[in-house]
């Protein structure tokens, strides 16, 4: 039974959605967690809400550095907290 429900995790694809407003004193942190994880089949969605500081350059650099990510930038600030 868990040699199934094995099988069935390594199939399944978790995406992990990070919003993003001037983080960049934290940005690297979190996406080097993301890194050291042991699934591999995640998909990362990266939105950026306008952020003033370097979080959109970190994450565009990320970006390029990996398969499994996309980066969305918000136009115009909005709260994505609600």
């Amino acid at each position: 039974m868990k040699d199934e429900l094995d099988k069935r995790l390594q199939l399944m694809t978790i995406s992990v959605i990070i919003p993003v407003y001037n983080a960049s004193a934290t940005l690297f942190h979190c996406l080097e967690s993301l890194d050291r994880q042991t699934y591999r089949n995640l998909e990362l969605l990266l939105v950026d809400d306008c952020s003033t500081d370097e979080s959109l350059h970190i994450l565009m650099s990320y970006v390029e550095q990996q398969s499994n990510c996309l980066l969305y930038t918000s136009p115009s600030p909005r709260d994505l907290s609600t």
